[in-house]
């Protein structure tokens, strides 16, 4: 069989980097985390589908390796690898549909193992399947030396020289060998009941680790031995300074399936219940899984990850802990963002991408709430509206939202302000302002479908039956124009052929987006720049709703609450052809218009 072509140009690779356990490497700049979120086939959907399986099953994420956090491996049910490469997560093509269990790198290679006596190893160019032994392998691990060990079922071990030979090394336990760990002069260390089993000198010894009542289930440590051991029964032991093993004075509800110790000494496990962080005499639970868990973690650094079941994966980024699905599908109702950072909002909260990648944000006050609109005004400066009226501002210290009283307003559909001033909220009961003493107040009583702020003295809204809204100092009021089309964005250009306005620079355009009727049927307003008086100010303005696709008349009735990004703004912005994704890291438009019915 021919091993599967992966190329590895400054997409990892394996390579001859350092290979401790914990996966650490401080040389070269810090990598950026890899986006978690993609586009569907058809450009429009948000997801990482890499394990999503037939009839759309969430496939289990078993295990995770890395040499750094720019060279990250997983591996999963149905033969799933994917591989970080600091740029983003990449389906890699294993070559086969066998359930994998572990992985590990080092020499130049990186190791798989799994179902039915699977061994892959990738030696950076392919990955390649040996022919090693025909039972399930749970566990592998090695040195820089040379060696493989591989882990089995009743206590099996298969041992790899450093000049390649094979050979079965039975450890003497009856237990799945699960976890596995080999040393820098070849010693190595297998769990079993109330001990491990530690092959030292050519022969297989017993080490105790006191009376637990159960089995070691896994290890972390150092190079040099395991420190840390988790159990069956949900305990935490670890390795004194006496060489004596403690039992930690809590325990999870369930098994310890993987342990990571970070940089500055912190030990995390993924297990029942979730991730939880394990300090000396209390534990505390930062991922919150009841029914699906975790399986295994890995970090450098600082930075963690950990995956599970149900295609679960979590990261850690040294400040908080965010939580995605690796088959699911995101569906956004508004998307905005300033250079460098760019937000999307939908029924599942809100996603972030400051350049390296898209990741959930978290809720200070969980569970996440249906979101239908998002600004975003200087550095830490973002709102964001929904369902219920909601209205949420991102603490800048915690990366999460924070979600503010407001009057009972019903439904929110978008929100503008002015970097470091006035914000504004419009929705299905009005047009709400947030005042300085950090209250709401409504502000206009117009049922609206949109607002974009130009100054704090230079607002504009928009509603059904072509009814545009100006605020221009003194109050809100209704400029009279020609349209009687329904409108669901606004937005003002600068000097024709730009395509966003400068903050602060002289308003040229405004466009507006509406429904312009049955199919071959358009308002003669819509496309054509019709020259409109009154806008604001004295000037002539120019009123030239998008030139979207044409809707039919059943379109016409889609609730303006479930608006997705429409396929103007896409060619406005070039994304075209499904390159959601790299055009949404360029800087956006201050306002994204939507149109109904379109998936982004």
């Amino acid at each position: 069989m021919d091993g599967a072509a992966y190329d590895s140009r400054g997409e990892g690779g394996g390579g001859d980097g350092p290979t401790a356990r914990d996966g650490s490497r401080t040389d070269g700049p810090r990598p950026p985390l890899p986006p978690i979120y993609d586009v569907t086939p058809d450009g429009w959907g948000v997801r990482l589908p890499l394990f999503r399986g037939p009839g759309d099953t969430h496939l289990d994420v078993n295990a995770i390796w890395g040499s750094a956090i720019d060279d990250v491996w997983v591996v999963g049910a149905e033969g799933r690898v994917i591989h970080n490469f600091g740029r983003g997560w990449r389906p890699v093509l294993s070559g086969t549909t066998q359930d994998l269990h572990g992985v590990w790198g080092g020499s130049g290679n990186v190791w798989f193992v799994g179902a039915s006596g699977t061994v892959l190893r990738f030696d950076g160019k392919t990955i390649a399947p040996l022919s090693v032994t025909t039972q399930v392998l749970f566990s592998v691990h090695g040195n820089a030396a040379g060696e493989v060990w591989l882990g089995g079922p009743n206590g099996l071990t298969v041992h790899r020289s450093a000049g390649g030979a094979w050979k079965e090394a039975p450890s003497g336990s009856y237990l799945d060998v699960n976890d596995i760990h080999v040393g820098p002069t070849g010693e190595v260390w297998v769990p079993d009941v109330d001990q491990l089993r530690h092959y030292k000198g050519g022969q297989w010894i017993d080490e105790p680790v006191g009376t637990i009542n159960s089995w070691v289930s896994c290890m972390a440590g150092t190079d040099a031995r395991p420190t840390f051991l988790g159990t069956s029964q949900g305990n935490v032991l670890a390795l004194d300074n006496t060489a004596t093993w403690k039992v930690r004075p809590y325990a999870l509800p369930g098994p310890v399936k993987g342990l990571y110790q970070d940089a500055k000494g912190v030990l995390w496990g993924a297990g029942q219940g979730g991730v939880h962080r394990f300090d000396a005499s209390s534990m505390t639970n930062v991922v919150s899984s009841p029914t699906i868990h975790y399986l295994d973690i890995w970090g450098a650094g600082s930075e963690i990850f950990s995956v599970g079941y149900g295609a679960r994966m979590a990261y850690f980024d040294g400040k908080a802990w965010y939580a995605e699905s690796m088959a699911g599908e995101y569906y956004a109702t508004d998307v905005a963002g300033r250079a460098g950072e760019t937000w999307v909002v939908g029924n599942d909260g809100a996603l972030r991408d400051t350049g390296r990648g898209f990741v959930q944000v978290p809720w200070k006050t969980p569970p996440a709430k249906p979101l239908r609109g998002v600004w975003v005004g200087g550095p830490g400066e973002v709102w964001a509206v929904g369902e219920n009226g909601v209205i949420a501002h991102l603490d800048a210290q915690t990366g999460q939202l924070v979600e503010e009283s407001a009057i009972a307003l019903g439904k929110l559909r978008r929100v503008t302000g002015v970097p470091g001033g006035p914000i504004w909220a419009a929705g299905e009961n009005g047009i709400i302002q947030r005042t300085a003493a950090n209250t709401w107040k409504t502000v206009a009583a117009f049922d609206a479908t949109d607002i974009w702020a130009h100054t704090a003295t230079d607002v504009w809204a928009v509603t059904w039956a072509g009814v545009l809204l100006h605020e221009g100092g003194s109050g809100w009021t209704q400029i009279q124009t020609s349209l009687t089309e329904d409108l669901y964005g606004v937005l003002g250009l600068g000097r024709l052929g730009r395509r966003r306005q400068r903050p602060g620079g002289p308003l040229r355009r405004l466009e507006l987006d509406g429904d312009p009727g049955p199919r071959g049927q358009r308002h003669p307003d819509v496309g054509v720049g019709r020259t409109q008086g009154g806008l604001g100010r004295g000037r002539r303005r120019r009123v030239r709703p998008a030139q979207q696709r044409v809707e039919t008349a059943e379109h016409r009735d889609h609730c303006p609450d479930d608006l997705h990004l429409g396929q103007v703004r896409h060619r406005r912005l070039g994304l075209r052809g499904g390159r959601l994704r790299r055009s949404l890291r360029r800087p956006v438009l201050t306002r994204l218009s939507l149109s109904p019915g379109v998936k982004l």
